[in-house]
């Protein structure tokens, strides 16, 4: 799952977005004391499952390299078809 939010983001508070985080880490069963970060990214993988979070400064819109994050990130998580 890959989830970007807008610290000023004026459709869905902040603060909303961020409790989300920990309902996702819930559902998915990943852990973030096993979290990966590089810059404003953290992965947390498990089982073969990735929550990538990704928090900027702006509004709902996002920002120019919210799509490469997102493309990698389907990138790195391609069905095989064997």
């Amino acid at each position: 799952m890959f989830m970007a939010m807008g610290t000023n983001d004026a459709v869905v508070p902040y603060d909303t977005q961020k409790r989300s985080i920990r309902l996702a880490e819930l559902k998915l069963g990943v852990y973030p004391n096993r979290a990966t970060v590089t810059g404003s990214c953290g992965r947390s993988p498990d089982a073969g499952l990735e929550l990538q979070t990704y928090n900027y400064l702006g509004g709902h819109a996002p920002p120019p390299e919210v799509p490469k994050l997102v493309a990698d990130f389907f990138r790195r998580h391609t069905l095989s078809r064997g």
